[in-house]
């Protein structure tokens, strides 16, 4: 379930952001899962949804759900037409998705070096790059 909570605070404070920027009257509806939300903003239930472009870049490539802008400070190289959010006319709106890693708290030194060196190693691998370029993802380490 945290998982969840997470993916529904990220997209709240990111419609908390654009309602505020545009100063418009938005009714929130929050949903478990992209999928739902998909499903909803077909059937017309919902007229605009927030996503991560890693879960909507299928269905922007193939035209069934049309996206308005990104997030992110700057286009994806992957949607290279799409304009940020800001490029379509809220100056300075900056809401980009991040994953992490973590482990618990008080988790020794050493293995936490361990998790670290194996999955940057992962991530600069030919193929983990290669995957994450073709989803619109760039990894940070």
């Amino acid at each position: 379930m945290p998982g969840r909570i997470g993916e529904i605070l990220r997209n709240r404070v990111k419609e908390k952001l654009l309602r505020d920027e545009v100063v418009a009257s938005m009714t929130v509806r929050l949903v478990r899962g992209i999928e739902i939300a998909r499903i909803a903003k077909t059937a017309g239930e919902d007229q605009l949804m927030f996503s991560s472009i890693v879960q909507t870049v299928p269905s922007i490539q193939s035209g069934s759900r049309p996206a308005l802008a990104t997030g992110g400070a700057q286009r994806s190289p992957i949607l290279p037409d799409l304009p940020t959010i800001d490029e379509a006319g809220l100056p300075g709106y900056v809401a980009a998705d991040w994953w992490g890693i973590v482990a618990p708290a008080g988790t020794p030194q050493p293995i936490v070096d361990k998790l670290h060196d194996a999955i940057e190693e992962v991530l600069r691998s030919a193929d983990t790059m290669k995957y994450l370029d073709q989803q619109g993802a760039a990894p940070c380490t």
